[in-house]
């Protein structure tokens, strides 16, 4: 498993065969310059695994779901809605 973020990235990781790939939250800091991985998006995170899976055909894509986005409870996400700090 390999993280990656983008498309030329994913080309060199297919051609080295590698069996998985990973777009990671990470993404936040690593690509767009966050403190943490707090503040990306989904939307962001879903630009960044199109480009993945543009470049990399043959390894199986796994993508991170961005903090919150997961959460189960309805007042928890409404409490993230209305706190833009993050």
């Amino acid at each position: 498993m390999v993280t990656v973020y983008d498309y030329p990235s994913a080309v060199h990781l297919d051609m080295a065969a590698i069996d998985i790939s990973l777009v990671g939250d990470s993404a936040s800091m690593v690509v767009h310059d966050h403190d943490t991985t707090l503040p990306i998006t989904l939307d962001e995170m879903l630009v960044h695994c199109r480009a993945v899976a543009r470049g990399a055909k043959t390894p199986l894509l796994v993508g991170d779901l961005p903090f919150g986005t997961y959460e189960c409870s309805s007042n928890q996400m409404d409490s993230m809605r209305q706190d833009k700090t993050w």
